[in-house]
C-alpha cells in the first residue's frame, strides 16, 4: 500500500513514483507525510482541503506541485525541496510562514484571488524573478516582482531574483514586514519614501551587500535584528532624532560598520554584537544605559565618552 490514511487524513506515503497523484478521499495531508519522500510531481485531488506542517519538506526532486483547492498551507509545507515553479489554485486562504522556503530553484509564483493572508517568509530563500497575484485578490497586489497589502502600504516580500542593486521604496508604503527584504543578496541601498514608518523584524537579514542605510525622520520603529548579518553595512545615517522602538540585536554582525551617531534611544541586548571594525559611536546625552551584549565582541571599540549617569550593566554572574 503506497497510502496511509486515516479518517481522510494521508499520514504516510511510502511510494517511490515520478508522479504522485492523490487519492479522492484525502482531506488533509499530514504532518510530514512525504518528508523526504522520491517523486517529481504531485497532483493534489479536488477533496484536499489542509497541508500540514512539513508534509512535503525536504522532498528533494520535487519539482512541480498542481493545486486544487487547498485552503490552507501550514508552516515549513515545502520547505527545501526542488520546485520550480508554483501556481496556487483559487480557494487557497493561508499560506503560513516558510511554507515554500529555500526551494532555491523557484523563480514563479502565481498567488490566486481567494488569498486572505501570507506570511512574509512563506517564500523566504526563494530566488523569485516573478511573483504575481491576481488582480482581484482584494487584500494584496503585486508590482514588479514585490508582494504589497492592497494600496502599497505594506511590503509583504520582496522577490530576491529581482537582480537590481538600489530599490526606491514606493511612495505609498509606510511599513515593511518581517523578513521583508531577508537575504536579498544583490541589493545595495534602499531608499526610504516620506511617511516610512516602521521596519520589521529581521527585514534586512543577511542582505550581504546592502552598503548604505538613510532612515528618514518619519521612521519610529525599527525591529528586532532588522540589518542582523548585513556584512557590507559601512554606513547608517539617522535624521530623526527619537524612536519609539529601536531594537535588540539591530546590527549583529554587521562585520564593516565602522561608525554610527546614535538617535536618542535605548541601546538594548547585541545591538552592534560583532560589529568587528567598529571605532566610534557617538551617544546621545538622554542615554541612561547600555546592557553588557552592546558592544560584545567589538575588538577595535572600547566605549567612551557616555553621557553623565549612563552607565553599563555588567554581564550576570
Amino acid at each position: 500500500m503506497k497510502f496511509i490514511i486515516e479518517d481522510g487524513v494521508l499520514v504516510k506515503y511510502y511510494g517511490n513514483e515520478s508522479v504522485i497523484t492523490l487519492p479522492y478521499s484525502v482531506k488533509v495531508i499530514g504532518r510530514r507525510a512525504f518528508a523526504c519522500a522520491e517523486g517529481k510531481e504531485v497532483i493534489l485531488n479536488e477533496g484536499c482541503e489542509r497541508i500540514e506542517k512539513y508534509a512535503f519538506s525536504r522532498m528533494r526532486g520535487l519539482k512541480k506541485v498542481c493545486f486544487a483547492k487547498v485552503k490552507h498551507i501550514e508552516n515549513h509545507a515545502f520547505m527545501m525541496c526542488d520546485l520550480e515553479e508554483v501556481v496556487i489554485g483559487e480557494g487557497t486562504e493561508i499560506i503560513e510562514a516558510e511554507a515554500f522556503s529555500y526551494n532555491k530553484n523557484l523563480k514563479k509564483v502565481l498567488l490566486p484571488k481567494s488569498l486572505k493572508h501570507i506570511d512574509s517568509t512563506a517564500f523566504l530563500g526563494c530566488a523569485l524573478e516573478n511573483l504575481e497575484i491576481s488582480p482581484e485578490n482584494p487584500c494584496f497586489e503585486t508590482e514588479n516582482n514585490v508582494l504589497f497589502t492592497k494600496g502599497k502600504e505594506k511590503i509583504i516580500v520582496y522577490g530576491m531574483g529581482k537582480g537590481e542593486t538600489v530599490y526606491n521604496i514606493p511612495a505609498e508604503v509606510k511599513e515593511i514586514a518581517p523578513y521583508g527584504f531577508s537575504e536579498c543578496k544583490n541589493l545595495e541601498k534602499v531608499i526610504f519614501p516620506e511617511g516610512f514608518v516602521k521596519v520589521g523584524e529581521f527585514a534586512f537579514r543577511n542582505c550581504d551587500n546592502l552598503n548604505n542605510i538613510v532612515i528618514p525622520p518619519s521612521v519610529k520603529y525599527l525591529g528586532d535584528c532588522a540589518f542582523r548579518f548585513c556584512k557590507s553595512l559601512t554606513n547608517i545615517d539617522f535624521e530623526g532624532e527619537t524612536f519609539d522602538y529601536f531594537g535588540a540585536w539591530l546590527f549583529d554582525n554587521c562585520h564593516a560598520l565602522e561608525r554610527v551617531k546614535l538617535p536618542k534611544t535605548e541601546i538594548l541586548d547585541g545591538t552592534f554584537c560583532n560589529c568587528y571594525k567598529l571605532k566610534e559611536v557617538t551617544f546621545p546625552e538622554t542615554l541612561k544605559e547600555i546592557t553588557w551584549t552592546a558592544f560584545l565582541n567589538c575588538k577595535d571599540f572600547t566605549v567612551s565618552g557616555l553621557p553623565q549617569g549612563c552607565v553599563i550593566k555588567e554581564r550576570p554572574k
